[in-house]
């Protein structure tokens, strides 16, 4: 019965793919602004998210973009994003095991 046990969660882990990207897009439209977000998941621990929102009146854009991947001891993040004023800024953090995050942003 041990044995049964224990070779259940090898058994459930066999039928996940190992490495299958998977991609999610969200549409939005409202009277006042029409959005669009895509998400991609590429398998190997990255993850895009691409925004974008365009508000009706003035057709005036505005945009998020996020990765964030992981590498063999820690993790890497970075991001740019505009608004409907076409101020942009940007960030970018790292970490690894055992650290505190180090984060950098810029405004432009």
């Amino acid at each position: 019965m041990k044995r049964l046990l224990s070779f259940a969660p090898l058994a459930l882990l066999a039928t996940i793919p190992a490495a299958a990207q998977s991609s999610r897009t969200v549409n939005v439209d409202r009277p006042r602004y029409d959005a669009t977000r895509t998400v991609t998941h590429d398998g190997h621990g990255t993850v895009t998210r691409d925004t974008d929102i365009t508000r009706t009146r003035d057709g005036t854009t505005a945009s998020r973009d996020y990765t964030r991947s992981f590498t063999g001891n820690g993790w890497t993040a970075s991001g740019t994003q505009t608004g409907f004023a076409g101020r942009t800024r940007s960030f970018s953090a790292s970490g690894s095991r055992g650290t505190f995050p180090r984060r950098r942003f810029q405004r432009r």
